[in-house]
């Protein structure tokens, strides 16, 4: 799209640019080549808060301004479905609401799960994230969305089975996961528990 002319600082309707959408995806090599076709790489605080986070790898002190302004919560769900763990440590740390909704109303633990991101659903069941709320497009529980991601994300390097684990040690409700998922190890662990037969 850039070799055919794409503007690459568009700005979408919160303001950010392409540049600030791969830099918050964590997605470098398209920051980078955003960069060096011309893209402007100022970020807004909030976006350079994430940035630094996730480089360091480190709590950092947040800026108060992030924490007053809501319309940064959903960003704790967008990053939860990247993979950003160590953003939304640092975007929790700040005090953004944990169980903020995303794209289909669903929570960091709803894209966790639908993704398999064991190290950032235990972080999350940590942080006392909410087992039972409901997304606001299918009705679902994490554990729905647990289930439904087996059969239709299946993330390479998701580990649905150890977040299945972690759900039930944390006395989820598993109404979203009472049949076969066809994944063997998690249907084993789910007859374990008498979740399915």
């Amino acid at each position: 799209m850039v070799d055919r002319g794409a503007d690459v600082n568009a700005k979408r309707k919160d303001g950010r640019t392409p540049y600030a959408l791969a830099i918050l995806s964590g997605q470098k090599g398209i920051a980078e080549l955003l960069r060096s076709r011309g893209a402007n790489a100022d970020l807004s605080p909030l976006d350079q808060f994430v940035e630094d986070s996730t480089n360091t790898g480190q709590q950092l002190p947040a800026p108060s301004s992030l924490i007053a302004v809501p319309e940064y919560a959903h960003l704790i769900p967008h990053l939860a479905a990247v993979h950003n763990t160590a953003a939304v440590r640092a975007l929790l740390a700040a005090g953004l609401p944990i169980d903020a909704r995303g794209e289909h109303g669903g929570t960091a633990l709803h894209w966790a799960c639908w993704k398999g991101y064991a190290d950032l659903a235990k972080l999350l069941i940590k942080q006392k994230a909410s087992l039972d709320i409901k997304d606001l497009s299918f009705h679902a529980l994490p554990s729905g969305w647990l289930h439904h991601g087996i059969q239709n994300c299946g993330e390479p390097g998701g580990d649905y089975a150890e977040v299945a684990r972690l759900l039930i040690a944390a006395g989820a409700p598993m109404r979203g996961c009472n049949t076969a998922t066809g994944n063997a190890e998690v249907d084993a662990i789910l007859r374990e528990h008498k979740l399915i037969e």
